[in-house]
């Protein structure tokens, strides 16, 4: 019964009355007056449980007589309640939820049902306010048809178009504040904030003249470059944008603002360096309504090879790196289904390249890279050993939750490997290279307390670790973690991103700070996260009251259409991003995803609390984290 409703988006129907055996829905009802129960959730839009809501059983009206009310109560605050229905209740009941800013949910239930096991009424409460407006031309006050206006209020998008009038209504939206963008042939696209629960009368909504900004990008030897991409993050909250070159490497921006103060710019092409970051930024002439704006990369060389096992086949989906560092973008590339890849940007220089593949130990090599030209390199994966132990403190106690992570690899840092010890102090580094490593151990809440050489093969060794004895870190700027140790332990300032979820929100990492930031990489196709997901949606319905709090999801998969299809079939409610144009692809590239799931838990000051957190301990792993944190 458990894990029915945690895997489900649910109502279900509740008694305050007398006629519950559970304390927490209600004081306790004599035996002899039960009769058949039911017990359910009522969520929100964002999957949320609902506290509050007014649930009713009634008999189903019919023949000319009247419902007859069974039961009623409200919902707890985490959206549970229990419906206990009188002895003798027989046929069908009608369930009815209500709360205030959405449309009422009404189900009919056979009472013969109530005594699976199984049985479980899950039900998703629906937006029930609506938005009714007119868009009109700002110069002479005409009507402007066929405008798309876009609500995104609660991480629900409702997309509406204007009459010939101007005129539009949207409906089924939740209570709450977002977002009304709207765009028009010609017109600078415009958003204002919106409170569907203080909605007095209809909007207007007044567009200006576009205005157009020309780009154009060329390389470190002033040609044009073809097709590279050119992301854009106006400030006026209109949304992400996003355009290609042509050959002569120009590109146009349209129905821009005119109070439009700066846009954010990314610019990338699979031949140039990349930094992964927005960190380019356009600030239009006020009084220019077509402005300019020529853009440079640098050229990158790239590597080209096949990557096989010991027995000479292929492998698909190794991952290959190129990097002299953790920190920043990193160029990277998966093997195809013959184990060939090509990895292109590579910063001119000696890259230092890292390959990952399961079952395999990591591979690291240096080649040289040139601008413009290809290096052919093939790679031979071998067979990886297990090196683990036990960390104890000085009393020989089991120490718990601290992290082992490569502190330095062939004079380089950029091998992820590492493991955590578990409630009996105990560590496993699986496929590890066949020789000495130096790792770092660190706790949640100092880093880089002590190093030490782990040997390939053996599974004994016993570190002694004292946190007390840790020197003092220094003293940071105020507000600002302190960015020591291998990349993405805790206390390192976690790579900033921009993404666009499928709703069509900008989110960018920079601006949430003052909230725990969830990152959830995953994709369809994969059975370890499909598998993960209950616990995922166990963590979102925790959390959903809190707003300091945000999970997002990043996707590997290629095509939208894919997630949405099946975030819908699963009812799941939080923030999805998916696809390169979204930002994906980058952030997975910037955080060093080499396999999925892969998890990341930011602090409200930017810096990782934690990484790899999920299975059946999640919630309370993550919870540990926040509660240590305030």
């Amino acid at each position: 019964m458990v894990e029915t409703r945690t895997f489900m988006t649910v109502v279900l129907v509740g008694l305050a009355t007398p006629g519950l055996a559970d304390e927490v829905f209600g004081p306790p009802v004599p035996a002899r007056l039960r009769g058949p129960s039911a017990i359910g959730q009522v969520f929100n839009h964002l999957g949320g449980g609902v506290n509050g809501a007014e649930i009713t059983a009634r008999t189903k009206p019919g023949d000319g007589q009247p419902p007859k009310l069974l039961h009623q109560t409200t919902s707890d605050g985490l959206g549970d309640f229990k419906v206990q229905l009188p002895r003798g209740t027989q046929g069908t009941i009608e369930v009815t939820i209500r709360m205030a800013g959405f449309t009422p949910f009404t189900r009919e239930y056979d009472v013969a049902d109530m005594g699976n096991d199984d049985f479980f009424i899950e039900a998703l409460l629906q937006g029930g306010r609506k938005l009714t407006g007119r868009v009109i031309d700002g110069e002479d006050q005409h009507p402007v048809a066929e405008a798309t206006v876009v609500a995104s209020v609660g991480g629900r998008e409702i997309i509406a178009e204007t009459d010939d009038d101007g005129r539009f209504e949207i409906s089924g939206l939740p209570p709450g504040k977002g977002l009304l963008r709207i765009r028009a042939e010609g017109y600078g696209r415009t958003a204002e904030t919106i409170d569907t629960e203080a909605i007095e009368k209809p909007v207007e909504v007044t567009l200006e003249v576009e205005r157009v900004l020309h780009l154009r990008v060329i390389d470190d030897r002033k040609q044009p470059v073809d097709n590279a991409l050119i992301e854009l993050v106006p400030d006026d909250d209109t949304g992400r944008r996003s355009i290609r070159t042509d050959a002569e490497g120009y590109a146009g921006v349209n129905q821009l603002g005119r109070e439009l103060e700066s846009i954010r710019v990314r610019v990338t092409h699979e031949d140039c360096v990349r930094t992964g970051q927005f960190d380019q930024e356009i600030i239009p002439d006020t009084g220019e309504l077509a402005p300019r704006v020529t853009l440079t990369l640098v050229r990158g060389g790239a590597i080209h090879g096949r990557i096989v096992g010991p027995d000479g086949e292929p492998l698909f989906g190794a991952r290959i790196q190129a990097s002299n560092t953790q920190a920043g973008y990193v160029p990277a590339q998966f093997s195809d289904g013959e184990g060939n890849y090509r990895l292109g940007g590579v910063p001119q220089g000696v890259a230092v390249l890292t390959i990952y593949h399961s079952f395999h130990a990591p591979q690291l090599l240096e080649v040289k890279v040139e601008p413009g030209r290809v290096t052919e390199l093939d790679v031979t994966m071998t067979t990886g050993r297990t090196t683990g132990g036990t960390v104890v403190d000085p009393n020989g106690n089991a120490l718990a939750d601290v992290r082992i992570v490569l502190a330095d690899w062939k004079g380089h840092r950029t091998l992820r490997l590492g493991a955590i010890t578990d409630e009996s102090g105990l560590f496993a580094i699986e496929n590890a290279p066949d020789e000495e490593i130096r790792f770092s151990l660190s706790t949640p809440e100092i880093p880089d307390i002590k190093e030490v050489i782990l040997k390939p093969g053996r599974t004994d060794h016993r570190i002694e670790l004292d946190p007390a004895a840790a020197p003092t870190p220094p003293a940071g700027a105020p507000g600002q973690p302190r960015q020591v140790g291998p990349a993405f332990a805790p206390g390192i300032v976690a790579p900033d991103f921009t993404v666009t979820t499928l709703a069509g929100e900008n989110l960018t990492l920079k601006d949430l700070r003052g909230k725990f930031v969830f990152v959830d990489f995953w994709a369809t196709w994969c059975p370890p996260c499909v598998a993960e997901l209950p616990m995922v949606k166990r963590l979102h319905q925790a959390m959903a009251t809190r707003d300091d709090f945000l999970l997002l999801s990043i996707s590997l998969d290629r095509e939208p259409a894919t997630v949405r299809a099946f975030v819908k079939q699963r009812n799941i409610a939080w923030p999805q991003v998916v696809g390169e144009t979204a930002g994906a692809t980058h952030t997975a590239t910037a955080y060093q995803v080499n396999s999925i799931p892969s998890t990341f838990l930011i602090g409200p000051d930017g810096a990782i609390l934690a990484t790899d957190l999920r299975g059946e301990g999640l919630v309370d792993a993550v919870r540990r984290h926040v509660d240590a944190t305030k």
